[in-house]
């Protein structure tokens, strides 16, 4: 944003957030709000767009996650008509970050890609690296080394190729110990070694102490590598992975059957693609096709779509007691009462993953909407399926609902839907589970 172009009350009053948003964030919402309210006013996107995402911003250190999500996609329409690409790229990186604090890698993923092609197509290197990096930590939490390697390198390049100035320094040194931590995790100790030997880390005394901290914590970590043993975990990996390239050596031997094999194989996963094994409902690559139809379609003719996403109530609890059958088990009890709600005309149904399920009601009303998620509350609620590890009162397994209600349009499709409905979820869950949380 260019200040110049504002007058010197709306100067201030950015000043103002900047200065008071860590200090006094109450302060600074309320400035944010009169901020949002003058450029609804003047018709200025720019100031609309900052308004919403320094409230994110403030609700994010305030850990208020509904409020969150809401101000920060309710920036991006704003900054898309003013082309401010810099603030959408930070905008999903946020949104990223948020997503993996609550443990949701995949849509993690899909924000971080999001960002990185803002910053592909409009060169904003000074944000590509950072976004590299929490792509990086991604595949490092779900032990996809190789590509967590990949985009820590290139996160290493873009600071050494962008940014030669010292204030750099220390980034630089947070993208080298990622490397090599990554390397001693993958149970390449001596790859770990050279690289932070490599590293030389200079004028040591001018970083500061978190950095000099994470320094430390990994050289130790290098020295008990070397030294004494290598964790239990990396020896499996390793193991496994010797495992592995014995089986393949000995099924290469007959190269025709092989690829008898794969045809066969290939044949038949084409035709599970999009199917869930456990509950027969669609899998996440069937939604993302079914999606695209049904937001189309919704949008050509002008009808409304509902988006809901549900869990089982205090599922991990559940699963760790009774134990991963029994979990499977409910998984599918609430499967096939979701089947019976998706039989119903123009409503579709998908496992999201884990204990998670979607469901998009296409051309109803709100109220029917609404009726026909009280009605599965309600079957559910009613089967009376054992549950003696919730924290809540009836000992059954119940659900949580988020839906989010409207009419798409070309700048609000299925994302805006699914991650609304995702923030409302949470908010149902932060109130008191088994109820269902409805916005339009």
């Amino acid at each position: 944003m260019n200040l110049s172009n504002y007058s010197n009350k709306i100067q201030s009053s950015i000043y103002f957030i900047s200065e008071m948003k860590d200090k006094d964030p109450e302060s600074a919402l309320k400035k944010c709000d009169k901020l949002q309210k003058e450029g609804e006013e003047a018709n200025d996107d720019a100031l609309i767009g900052y308004a919403h995402f320094t409230k994110a911003e403030i609700h994010y250190q305030l850990n208020e996650p509904v409020d969150f999500y809401v101000e920060m996609v309710a920036c991006m329409a704003p900054f898309e008509r003013i082309q401010e690409w810099g603030y959408l790229a930070m905008a999903n990186n946020m949104l990223g970050i948020m997503s993996l604090n609550r443990g949701n890698a995949p849509f993690a993923m899909d924000y971080y890609f999001k960002a990185m092609q803002y910053c592909q197509d409009h060169s904003l290197p000074d944000l590509m690296w950072i976004i590299r990096m929490n792509i990086g930590a991604v595949y490092y939490s779900i032990e996809e080394y190789d590509d967590a390697l990949k985009f820590y390198k290139n996160a290493y390049l873009s600071i050494s190729k962008e940014n030669d100035e010292y204030n750099y320094e220390e980034d630089r040194v947070y993208a080298i110990v990622s490397i090599a931590n990554t390397y001693l995790a993958a149970g390449n100790v001596d790859a770990a070694g050279s690289t932070y030997d490599r590293a030389a880390f200079a004028e040591r005394d001018k970083y500061s102490l978190i950095t000099n901290l994470i320094i430390d914590c990994f050289a130790a970590r290098l020295y008990a590598a070397k030294y004494f043993e290598i964790d239990e975990k990396l020896a499996d990996e390793n193991r496994l992975m010797v495992t592995n390239m014995i089986r393949l050596r000995g099924s290469l031997h007959d190269l025709a059957k092989v690829n008898k094999e794969v045809e066969k194989e290939n044949q038949l996963l084409n035709e599970k693609a999009e199917t869930d094994p456990l509950t027969h409902l669609d899998n996440r690559f069937g939604l993302d096709r079914r999606r695209h139809e049904i937001f189309d379609r919704a949008i050509r003719e002008n009808h409304s779509v509902a988006v809901e996403i549900l869990d089982i109530d205090y599922f991990k609890q559940f699963n760790d007691n009774y134990g991963h059958q029994a979990g499977d088990r409910a998984i599918r009890f609430v499967s096939d009462n979701i089947k019976k709600l998706a039989g119903k005309d123009a409503i579709y149904a998908a496992r999201f993953g884990g204990d998670e399920f979607i469901i998009i009601y296409e051309g109803y009303a709100l109220q029917e909407v609404f009726s026909f998620a009280k009605e599965l509350k309600n079957n559910i609620i009613s089967a009376h399926f054992t549950h003696e590890y919730t924290l809540l009162p009836e000992k059954i397994i119940t659900i949580s609902q988020g839906i989010y209600y409207g009419f798409p349009t070309d700048s609000m499709k299925y994302k805006h839907f699914l991650h609304t409905a995702d923030g409302l979820l949470y908010k149902a869950k932060l109130t008191k589970r088994n109820c269902i949380a409805l916005s339009d």
